[in-house]
């Protein structure tokens, strides 16, 4: 319809050609543009002068008798200029201030508890060592003083074995056969809060993690378990088949698997297989009373060996005092065969058996059988 119109106020198209354009619609469209054409065609409308003049002095009148409606910000525009007054100015200073200084100290402690990225440094790498870092694809090979980051992971051959030292003092000796990875290292600017967390998927690991405070984790993650510390040195053993052995030597270590968490102590070692709990399998300090009594079993066979000595001292002390009263007992006493066993069960015998019994039969036999 805006196209026939425009065509129609233009001359450009009659009434029967525009509605040949839009076949489909001739009929809705016939009676708007017949009464578009008539309404053009009658005379237009022009308001008297008089009426005019009328109605502009009613208007005039009546916004005279009525005051101008005040805008709706001047109501909190005025409010502010009052407020704005000599005595207000300082508290409104002090209230920024005080502002100011709480945004400020907000941002400074942000600043210094935020954390930053830390590294760590192989040191005294033997045999077969190897790294992946996170931007390359490839294992290389590792020596001493190579710089570690985050992400980064490490292995050892059959014969090799390397320390990785980190930032804080702490270190965790990588034996042969094993890989783990640097999964985190961070340390806030202030120093307080660090956290280190390593992945060990095989092999064995000791580590010596130096204390710090509350806030601070050393972690070590298995596909078992999770091994969490502050201050300690443990051994982390895992098996081929993820088991995972953990055994602590000082400080203590908490050991977390299925939402389960274990502490375990010094001499103690516990075992977490795969979605099992943790378990206590055994205590360092039970192990060494059973040792100590099999070495004990030693001296006592170097006395076995000098008590056949002691008998031919014995025999030429003991005649002295003895033939004068018993020389007729003894002469009676060698024929019941006290003399032939004497010497035979001594030495298969105990020591401490034979010698009680000795003096008395012996003291006789020794000097008539010269």
């Amino acid at each position: 319809m805006a196209e026939c119109l425009r065509l129609l106020e233009g001359g450009e198209a009659t009434l029967e050609e525009c509605l040949a354009r839009y076949p489909e619609l001739a009929d809705e469209l016939r009676p708007l543009l017949m009464i578009a054409v008539r309404l053009r065609e009658g005379p237009a409308a022009h308001p008297h002068p008089q009426v005019m003049a009328e109605s502009r002095r009613r208007l005039l009148e009546r916004l005279a008798a009525e005051p101008p409606p005040r805008p709706a910000r001047g109501k909190w525009l005025s409010r502010a200029a009052t407020f704005f007054t000599a005595q207000a100015r300082p508290v409104l200073v002090g209230a920024a201030a005080l502002l100011l200084l709480i945004i400020g100290t907000v941002l400074v402690q942000t600043w210094r508890t935020s954390p930053t990225e830390a590294t760590a440094e192989l040191a005294a790498a033997i045999g077969q060592v190897e790294v992946l870092p996170t931007e390359s694809g490839t294992w290389t090979s590792a020596t001493s003083g190579l710089e570690i980051r985050a992400g980064t992971r490490i292995r050892t051959g059959p014969t090799g074995q390397v320390v990785l030292a980190f930032f804080d003092g702490s270190t965790t000796q990588i034996g042969p056969g094993t890989e783990v990875m640097v999964e985190a290292m961070h340390v806030p600017r202030d120093g307080e809060g660090r956290l280190i967390v390593l992945h060990q998927t095989s092999g064995r690991t000791v580590h010596r993690v130096k204390s710090a405070g509350s806030d601070s984790r050393f972690e070590v993650v298995t596909p078992a378990a999770t091994i969490a510390v502050r201050g300690t040195r443990f051994v982390v053993h895992v098996q081929p088949d993820g088991a995972t052995h953990v055994w602590v030597e000082s400080g203590t270590v908490d050991i977390g698997a299925q939402s389960i968490v274990l502490t375990a102590h010094p001499g103690q070692e516990v075992i977490v297989e795969p979605g099992q709990a943790p378990r206590l399998v055994t205590r360092q300090p039970t192990a060494t009373p059973t040792a100590t009594p099999t070495a004990t079993v030693e001296p006592t066979a170097t006395p076995i060996t000098p008590s056949p000595t002691p008998p031919a001292p014995t025999a030429t002390a003991t005649p002295t005092p003895t033939p004068p009263p018993p020389t007729p007992t003894a002469t009676a006493t060698p024929p019941p065969t006290p003399a032939p066993p004497t010497p035979t069960p001594i030495p298969p015998t105990s020591t401490p058996t034979p010698v009680p019994p000795t003096p008395t039969p012996c003291c006789g036999p020794p000097t008539p059988s010269p």
